[in-house]
């Protein structure tokens, strides 16, 4: 018997969706595409063990994979890139501490300077509230004489309510929880006189900038607000790219 052979073509696409530690502090601009920031903590060279001690060994953020950062502190251990088990890190093994000591430390992530009007900013970070925590997280830029200017400032209230700052602390009708990671996002362009806070998925558009004087982008201010409280900010779970798998069998 003659046996014929047919070639059958089977095509199977395997959709991989897996999670990547996308950056803890991400910045890009979405116009060109082009990620301006991005630091997942991972790569830092010194990495503290052991919950808060304001005289613990310097562990800054040093080694981000783009933009460069800026920290002010008084002590060595009020900053620091941690791997302490609370709260524990929510995506890969550290995530960045700031802690609220008798002074206002701050941690600043600088990038190129993004002076095209209508190009649209996008930051995103995982962040997390010690109980009783308050925090500053603010897009910074720069006017036209070339100073320095905060462009929109977030504050997260002891009262776990969410602020946007213009000529005052105004509700923005999202509440946050502590002692959880929670996603938030900003979204500005630039020379805009409003901007777009997203937190966990909830979005509210509209918001009066801090300073309608910004004309460039330059970088994201993160601080502790309240006394002996503690943030913290890690990474983003995001979906790895699709990956499409051909097979061919014969019969």
């Amino acid at each position: 018997m003659k046996i014929l052979f047919s070639m059958k073509l089977l095509v199977m696409t395997l959709l991989i969706i897996c999670s990547s530690n996308a950056s803890a502090v991400t910045i890009k601009n979405l116009t060109t595409g082009i990620t301006l920031g991005s630091d997942d903590f991972e790569a830092t060279t010194k990495v503290d063990n052991n919950a808060y001690n304001q005289t613990a060994s310097d562990a800054d953020p040093d080694n981000s994979t783009v933009g460069t950062w800026t920290i002010s502190e008084d002590y060595s251990g009020v900053i620091q890139v941690t791997d302490y088990s609370v709260p524990g890190a929510y995506a890969g093994d550290n995530y960045l501490r700031i802690h609220k000591n008798s002074s206002a430390p701050f941690a600043t992530l600088s990038v190129d300077e993004q002076t095209t009007i209508g190009d649209t900013i996008h930051f995103e970070t995982i962040i997390n509230h010690s109980a009783g925590a308050s925090s500053l997280v603010t897009l910074t830029g720069k006017d036209n004489s070339g100073s320095s200017v905060w462009v929109t400032s977030i504050l997260f209230a002891a009262s776990k309510s969410i602020y946007y700052v213009s000529g005052g602390n105004i509700d923005t009708g999202l509440d946050f929880i502590t002692d959880t990671w929670q996603k938030m996002e900003i979204d500005w362009v630039v020379g805009a006189d409003t901007f777009s806070l997203t937190f966990d998925g909830a979005t509210v558009s509209g918001l009066p900038v801090r300073s309608t004087d910004a004309v460039s982008f330059t970088g994201v201010f993160l601080r502790s607000e309240v006394a002996g409280k503690d943030v913290y900010f890690d990474g983003i779970s995001a979906p790895a790219p699709k990956l499409s798998l051909v097979v061919v069998t014969s019969h």
